[in-house]
């Protein structure tokens, strides 16, 4: 049987080679002429949008929406998601049916808050209330907390004293004294 010589065994490694190496060079160029894929574009560019979703009513609320605000603020005052001590972001976007960053950028940006203390001042003032009604009297401080929604005797402290500027401890000897 006549044996078929094209090349030797190197010669057909160096053109292999050749062309994958130019082959991944060409893509390289034209990947790198695709800028919007590694590049975040100026904000001084502007975008068509088709008139379909021009026309189309948003339904999503933007961070800067006193009607989202409104709406979070009767949701929080109504349904009490702060007294579930594992309540968090997630659950509460969840409850709203938002995006968590849209609910965050809110409530720092409208209220100058973060969510841990957004949470933690309603959960303060439910702690206040509970404190003064008659079927409560026995329970503790800690006890009223963790029914307020606290999980930690530190986390009650440290929210009560930086919303009231006081200890429990020192709240409850005022609020007897008037």
């Amino acid at each position: 049987m006549p044996e078929f010589l094209f090349a030797s065994y190197r010669v057909l490694m160096l053109i292999t080679y050749s062309f994958a190496s130019l082959y991944v060079l060409v893509l390289g160029f034209f990947g790198l002429r695709q800028g919007h894929v590694f590049f975040t574009l100026p904000e001084t560019e502007t975008h068509t949008i088709s008139p379909k979703i021009k026309n189309k009513p948003n339904k999503i609320p933007i961070p800067g929406d006193k009607a989202f605000l409104n709406r979070l603020i009767q949701f929080m005052e109504d349904e009490k998601p702060y007294l579930d001590s594992e309540l968090t972001l997630k659950k509460l976007s969840k409850m709203l049916k938002v995006k968590q960053e849209l609910l965050s950028n809110t409530i720092n940006t409208q209220l100058n808050q973060n969510f841990f203390d957004f949470i933690n001042k309603y959960r303060i003032e439910a702690f206040k209330i509970q404190s003064l009604m008659e079927s409560n009297k026995h329970l503790s401080i800690l006890g009223l907390a963790f029914q307020c929604g606290f999980n930690s005797k530190a986390s009650f402290y440290r929210a009560f004293k930086k919303f009231e500027g006081m200890s429990p401890g020192e709240y409850f000897q005022q609020s007897q004294v008037l």
